[in-house]
């Protein structure tokens, strides 16, 4: 993701390695390619202190990650229409040319089918079979901060859009120029539409982020202390050290609250036992809230029995998140609604018993049910929480994100990959959310990246430090600016109307489908 510059030729150059190929080898030559870009962005999943796990997990995700690839090479292909019988004495240059020779309007339609298949396709896996919205195309240009202010309109789908269109839009002009030197206005004919487009949305994004940039003093802000215990996953594992950690994360916790913080916030998985049956770690908690007069939020599991429960049986378990008042009190509690496939449920378990042995579970969580808002009265301020990966999903922000919702917290235990790059993956898929919704949102990590992002983007409150890793164990106290009291932030575009370009791009992806299954009977 930080060569961001690629992601503007590579869509254009996967597709145009497989112009003029048969459907199936179109299909298998984007395959590769999605495969070979899956497995290098993802490679830090082989840091899972799992036997066995990491690399068939690994293996399969990128290979279904892949399929997405060949599948839009393949459609892309189909739908060109170059009126050649090829055989075997057919050059690739025959069909370059070809190209180059249809009419301007026929390929300007094809390269928005292109863009428009991309996006939709991406957006169906961030769907499909439970979701898996990872490696977005858009993603990568979350350094342009002007740029990416066109997500709270569309999302991400709509960042995509502009590149898979610049990218196919460069490739097919340069081909008009190698092919066709004497067409160099129907080149610029074919790249100027997107570079319009990116100029206005530049333009647009920069004027969106002047006011935001220039204020220096906030209405008003709340003082939150992040806690970052950078506990191995194998220590969080591990029942004997259960106290040692617990005891640490309070000792931590009472030098962050010297700084006298209004919120203290704890990562996911921090808790080691059930906050609300264990005494241990339950009353230890309640009176730190009571000391020193603070709110706290934290993550932990939980247990309940579900509703007509028989005598005896066995509670439900879930991966929560709890709000505790200045009084001591447990307040609210947040389910969380999106498992992380075999670390927190294994899929068919009860047909197939045998997935277990690839997994450190025992048992399963439980889905949470909904949104719920965290209200703090005395500080007049609400936050809504998102567990682990839950904040690369975009309907999950943006349901959190209630009008009276000040920020979004992400508490998050990434313990499971080392100190790989998935950290900061994680981070820039964050990021998106924040403008999605127009909320700052507060990450707060075992040891990843604890820090916040303002409603432009923009990362803050990262320590630059070169003596010290982001991912090592302490504390980070932040003054979050908040509107006026009784003022709301701004509701976005995409915060009311979801993602209506993305279900666009879908329907083309369908009707592209379409199109070339009719070709394909009357052939």
């Amino acid at each position: 993701m930080e060569i961001a510059g690629l992601a503007w030729l590579a869509p254009g150059l996967l597709l145009f390695s497989t112009i003029g190929l048969p459907g199936r080898l179109a299909f298998q030559i984007g395959w590769i390619g999605g495969f070979v870009l899956s497995l290098v962005s993802m490679y830090w999943m082989n840091y899972m202190p799992v036997t066995g796990l990491p690399v068939l997990a690994w293996m399969a995700l990128s290979a279904y990650v892949a399929a997405y690839y060949g599948l839009w090479t393949c459609l892309a292909n189909r739908l060109l229409r170059l009126k050649i019988e090829p055989d075997s004495t057919t050059s690739i240059g025959t069909f370059f040319t070809a190209i180059a020779a249809l009419p301007l309007r026929h390929r300007f339609l094809w390269i928005l089918f292109c863009a428009s298949s991309w996006t939709g396709l991406e957006f169906i896996r961030g769907w499909f079979l439970t979701g898996y919205p990872w490696l977005q195309l858009g993603a990568t240009q979350y350094k342009l901060i002007p740029l990416i202010q066109v997500v709270s309109i569309t999302g991400i789908p709509g960042l995509t859009f502009i590149l898979a269109w610049f990218s196919v839009s460069l490739i097919s002009a340069m081909l008009t120029l190698a092919h066709a030197p004497n067409r160099r206005h129907r080149a610029w004919l074919e790249i100027l539409p997107p570079l319009v487009v990116i100029a206005a949305t530049f333009a647009w994004g920069t004027q969106r982020i002047r006011p935001q940039i220039a204020s220096r003093n906030p209405p008003r802000s709340v003082k939150l202390a992040l806690i970052q215990p950078s506990v191995p996953q194998t220590l969080i594992w591990d029942s004997k050290e259960s106290t040692n950690r617990f005891n640490r994360l309070l000792e931590l916790s009472r030098t962050a609250l010297a700084a006298k913080p209004e919120i203290l916030i704890w990562p996911e998985a921090a808790v080691p036992g059930l906050l609300r049956y264990d005494a241990q770690v339950g009353r230890p908690i309640l009176e730190l809230a009571r000391e020193h007069g603070v709110w706290i939020i934290c993550g932990s599991d939980d247990a309940r029995f579900p509703e007509g429960a028989a005598e005896g049986s066995k509670p439900d378990y879930y991966n929560s998140a709890f709000l505790i008042n200045p009084k001591g009190e447990l307040v609210t509690k947040y389910d969380k609604r999106r498992l992380v496939i075999f670390g927190e449920y294994v899929p068919l378990a009860r047909w197939l018993p045998f997935l277990k042995w690839f997994t450190p579970i025992q048992g399963g969580f439980q889905i949470g049910r909904e949104a719920v808002q965290f209200k703090m009265p005395e500080l007049k301020a609400q936050a809504s929480v998102l567990i682990c990966f839950e904040d690369i999903f975009a309907w999950l922000a943006r349901d959190a994100s209630q009008p009276e919702t000040d920020f979004l917290i992400n508490l998050t235990n990434d313990g499971w990959f080392g100190e790989s790059s998935q950290h900061w993956q994680h981070l820039i898929f964050a990021l998106f959310r924040s403008v999605e919704t127009g909320r700052p949102l507060v990450r707060c990590t075992n040891n990843g990246i604890s820090c916040w992002i303002d409603p432009t983007g923009r990362i803050r409150g990262l320590t630059e430090n070169k003596s010290k890793s982001v991912h090592a164990e302490g504390f980070k106290v932040i003054s979050l600016p908040l509107p006026a009291r009784d003022v709301l932030w701004e509701s976005t575009p995409f915060q009311k109307h979801g993602d209506w370009f993305a279900w666009i791009c879908v329907i083309c992806v369908g009707a592209g489908m379409g199109i070339s299954h009719l070709r394909d009977r009357r052939a």
